[in-house]
């Protein structure tokens, strides 16, 4: 029993003892930033700490495409399975802030493995850059879900209380004042990403986004649906008199670059 309980002990020890000595932080650092980044985007890791039992403090983690910054998040706290690291695989748990609002979610990779599992909270659109680099300019509640493994995956979003701005896209002012909500889901398969759907909701008024974006090139529609009294209640309609279809119903075809 004695003995038993001593190799317990001693490989109790090794594991923390490989983990405090022989595994660098540095190294640590390189496996995260490797595990993210694909292609065009690519993370950079800040102020990693180890802890005891394979527990990690980063002090800022940012997803960066070609054009600059996407996404910040810091005061990540995280915790990795030993089991997989010696497998030269990472899979770990992790949470983190965007600002004020709470990312939580976990992530795993290997040579040519990468699952990751995310969840955001309570964030304000205007605190992800991503948002400001595809046009959504302005505030709103953000909740969502992403999910990617290898090279495809989903995200599904909620923006409430939201106060947009006008942007432009190939030329169209598109009025996404008149909106407060969006919501939707998105599909990711390689290099294309779908819109599976998304509503945007105002007083009086509806819309929906449809098409995709393949290799940075979006092919997309958006769809304006107002109810009959919203002419005089959204003056911003008269200056989309050509993309009216019929009464009701415009329709206002967007094709640019969104390369990130």
């Amino acid at each position: 029993m004695r003995t038993l309980i001593f190799f317990f002990i001693a490989a109790a020890l090794l594991i923390v003892g490989i983990w405090m000595i022989a595994v660098p932080e540095e190294k640590i650092k390189e496996f995260i930033e490797g595990g993210i980044s694909k292609s065009d985007l690519h993370t950079e890791v800040n102020g990693l700490k180890k802890g005891l039992f394979y527990n990690l403090n980063i002090g800022s983690l940012t997803l960066k495409g070609k054009g600059g910054d996407l996404l910040l998040i810091k005061d990540i706290k995280g915790k990795i399975n030993p089991l997989y690291f010696f497998l030269l695989r990472l899979e770990s748990s992790f949470n983190g802030k965007i600002q004020n609002g709470i990312i939580s979610g976990r992530f795993g990779g290997g040579k040519n493995k990468r699952l990751v599992h995310i969840g955001i909270n309570n964030v304000d659109i205007k605190d992800i850059p991503l948002f400001e680099r595809i046009g959504f300019k302005g505030t709103g509640t953000l909740q969502a879900k992403f999910k990617m493994e290898d090279n495809r995956g989903n995200v599904k979003f909620d923006i409430g209380s939201a106060n947009l701005e006008t942007f432009t896209l190939s030329g169209i002012s598109l009025p996404m004042n008149m909106f407060d909500r969006a919501k939707g889901m998105i599909s990711i398969n390689n290099n294309t990403v779908n819109i599976d759907s998304f509503s945007l909701e105002g007083t009086g008024i509806y819309g929906r986004i449809k098409g995709k974006i393949k290799d940075g090139i979006a092919d997309l529609s958006l769809e304006i649906m107002p109810d009959a009294s919203a002419g005089e209640k959204i003056p911003v309609l008269a200056f989309l008199e050509r993309y009216k279809v019929y009464p009701g119903y415009y329709f206002i075809p967007i094709k640019t670059n969104l390369s990130f």
